[in-house]
């Protein structure tokens, strides 16, 4: 997936460089651009500051545990931001995003938005997608015959598994131990057309 081309002409935002006052509510900068104002007032100001919306503690963390590079790390306030920022990114006008209902609404949102077209798959809808009625039913012997035909496929993903909450868990704890959390959200309820229905019927 590539990102859009007005998002690769992007500028970043500098601030003025011309000091004609000093705006302590215009979060212009960070401490660094005060210090020498606070240096004079002394070590009890406090300067309200927001938070750093580009995460840089927890990315520099995540960089200093899996030694991948900073620009490759993409941080958000649960799955509205990010979807905001996927969608920015790399869904241009008209283009399609697609998703099975029912799903998370912001993606109709979001759609709207960047004036690209959604289109919600329904319980209902029909895609050619060959698999044989036995499976769709997990008769046993299917069952088995798939096994062994795929085994490559199937160990292959499980093996990816693994080692995804391997290095998940151990970030995890890496960061907590930082005093860094992670907040996500969670399902509240199970897609009738899901794996986790179709393996546990």
């Amino acid at each position: 997936m590539k990102e859009k081309q007005s998002v690769k002409e992007l500028q970043p935002y500098v601030v003025n460089p011309v000091v004609c006052s000093v705006k302590l509510d215009a979060n212009e900068g960070n401490k660094d651009l005060f210090k020498d104002l606070i240096k004079d007032i002394g070590d009890d100001f406090y300067l309200n500051l927001y938070p750093d919306d580009n995460y840089t503690q927890l990315k520099e963390a995540i960089v200093n545990y899996i030694g991948c590079k900073i620009e490759n790390i993409s941080v958000g306030n649960g799955s509205s931001e990010l979807l905001d920022l996927c969608v920015k990114t790399f869904v241009d006008t008209n283009e399609l995003i697609l998703s099975l209902d029912p799903t998370f609404s912001m993606y109709s949102i979001y759609a709207k938005i960047v004036n690209s077209r959604y289109i919600g798959a329904g319980e209902g809808n029909d895609f050619p997608i060959n698999v044989d009625d036995d499976i769709k039913l997990r008769k046993p012997e299917e069952m088995e015959k798939y096994k062994k035909e795929l085994s490559d496929e199937i160990n292959y993903w499980k093996f990816l598994q693994y080692e995804f909450f391997k290095q998940w868990k151990a970030l995890k704890d890496y960061v907590n131990d930082l005093g860094i959390e992670f907040i996500g959200d969670i399902p509240i309820y199970v897609a009738e057309d899901s794996v986790d229905l179709w393996a546990n019927p």
